[in-house]
Parts: structure tokens; sequence; C-alpha cells
């Protein structure tokens, strides 16, 4: 956690003050912030676009940035689901992003690892004049190769 200078950025929107006496970077206190967006202030650079926007936590009159452990915690309950927008309209306030851009970029990444790709099933090459008289019925795994076999069958 950095305390933030306020003469070069813009206060967008302010959260509640942390009301705890030690710091919100403990391991103990991150469970406090757990899908708590009321403590989380957002500021963007005096200049800056929507982009540029980043959340901070207000302790004892002064604002500090969030650690990446720490954001995880705040935004746990958003999923990127398919048409996800990370911006938001505020009455009263304007635009903001709906989660740190650091924060999407790091669940866009995570996401990725679990997309589940379909391979293609790999004829045998002694199988491939018969590829138009044949078709797949079953697939079987040697625990002895990473190769899939299949079981084919005659149309006729």
């Amino acid at each position: 956690m950095k305390c933030v200078d306020l003469t070069s950025n813009h206060l967008v929107r302010c959260g509640l003050p942390w009301p705890h006496s030690r710091m919100p970077s403990g391991k103990d206190m991150i469970g406090k912030l757990e899908r708590n967006e009321a403590y989380v202030s957002w500021l963007q650079p005096k200049g800056g676009a929507l982009d540029d926007m980043f959340p901070a936590i207000r302790v004892r009159d002064h604002f500090y940035t969030l650690s990446l452990r720490m954001m995880k915690a705040v935004w746990r309950h958003v999923r990127l689901k398919k048409g996800f927008v990370n911006v938001e309209k505020v009455p009263h306030v304007g635009t903001l992003l709906r989660i740190p851009k650091v924060l999407l970029l790091e669940k866009l990444r995570t996401q990725e690892r679990f997309n589940v790709r379909v391979q293609p099933l790999h004829r045998p090459k002694l199988l491939a004049p018969y590829a138009q008289t044949t078709r797949p019925i079953s697939l079987t795994y040697s625990p002895h190769t990473s190769v899939q076999h299949a079981v084919y069958f005659s149309l006729y």
C-alpha cells in the first residue's frame, strides 16, 4: 500500500473511512474488505482518462492504493460473464470502472487458463483410405501413450 498524492490526482468517488485501528493490508483484515466496495474510493490522475482510474482506501485522512490481493477480496463476487462491460454509470458521480483495470487483466489471465479447448480427433494413418466409409463410435485412452485411439466401424 502506497500513500496517494492528492495534488496530482482527482477524487472521483469517496468511500467510507477505514474504521479499524489496524491497516487493511494485514491478512486478518482482508476478511473485513471481502465483497465490501463501500470502503473503496476511486481516484483519477488529473487530465487522465477513464482507464487511468485506480481504487484507494481512506485510512486516517490519507488515501492508500490497494494491493492486488486486496482488490481480489473486494471484487471477489464479480464474474466475467459473456457481455461483461467494465464501465458503470453511477448517479451524481458519472462513469466509473466496474473493477480496476489491473484486476480485470488478472481475471482474464486466470479465465484463459481454464478455457476448455476441443482437440480434433486424429485418425490413424492406416485407416486414412477408409475415412469416408468409417466414423468413430467410441474413444479409448491408453495410459502408456498420450494418444487417443478411435474405434471405427464401417457404414456398410
